[in-house]
């Protein structure tokens, strides 16, 4: 990847860090932040990039949320290299995005979703995926890098769109213990997940990553209860039901 196309794109994600930043204030104004600039080293010793984290706490509607982004490159350790997609043990085009809810990608919808449905997964948990799915791409690389960087610059436009109405139309809505009780215990699931399957999290961790912002994204609160099963009968039954792949669209 060129430097100049790197750095538009390393820009792009920043852009796009203080878009969602300023939504985040504006529907929960209490919220506090902490922004951390980071920096990392390569397997060699030699400069490997950084990141800007930026953690939400203690507000009235977000109880914890991270917003990060990062430019990593240089040497990996070989033998973690093996492990990954790709070939070598320079990365200085690797990047991670997290999938946006039911977005319309395109020719590309059908493959990004079902690559969603395939990654998402505990599948010590009988396949039972992480959440409702969306789109997810890794390693995308059409040989175009133009292209590439044209549709995942289009792609990351819809975030906003796609989640904080949703926050806008529900944050105030009543709830009861059991509600709670069972969103804590997806929230298990979530944690689960990240800390088993995730490749970004062992990536980040593997490559001198800074622990505090791999790990931002696990809730401030969660719940395991031994052979935890939600109420016959009642909505949270229900959505079990739907941790499978759908045809959402």
């Amino acid at each position: 990847m060129s430097d100049t196309l790197q750095e538009n794109f390393h820009q792009h994600v920043r852009d796009l860090q203080d878009q969602i930043t300023r939504e985040i204030r504006l529907l929960d104004p209490k919220v506090t932040l902490k922004e951390d600039v980071w920096d990392r080293v390569d397997h060699a010793g030699h400069p490997g990039g950084g990141g800007r984290t930026r953690a939400f706490q203690e507000g009235s509607i977000f109880e914890n949320a991270g917003v990060n982004t990062s430019c990593v490159f240089g040497k990996i350790d070989p033998a973690f290299a093996s492990k990954l997609q790709g070939e070598g043990d320079t990365m200085d085009d690797f990047r991670h995005f997290h999938g946006v809810w039911q977005k319309a990608a395109g020719d590309h919808y059908s493959a990004m979703k079902k690559e969603c449905d395939e990654y998402f997964v505990n599948f010590h948990r009988g396949h039972e995926m992480r959440g409702i799915g969306g789109i997810f791409f890794d390693g995308h690389n059409t040989g175009d890098l133009q292209k590439d960087f044209a549709m995942v610059k289009s792609l990351s436009e819809n975030f906003i769109q796609s989640y904080f109405p949703l926050v806008e139309k529900r944050f105030d809505e009543s709830y009861t213990a059991e509600d709670e009780e069972f969103q804590l215990h997806r929230r298990g699931r979530y944690v689960e997940f990240n800390l088993l399957h995730d490749r970004g999290t062992l990536f980040g961790l593997k490559t001198n990553g800074r622990v505090d912002s791999i790990l931002i994204s696990l809730p401030a609160r969660c719940k395991f209860t031994y052979q935890y099963a939600p109420k016959a009968g009642s909505p949270h039954e229900k959505m079990m039901a739907y941790y499978r792949p759908q045809n959402w669209v």
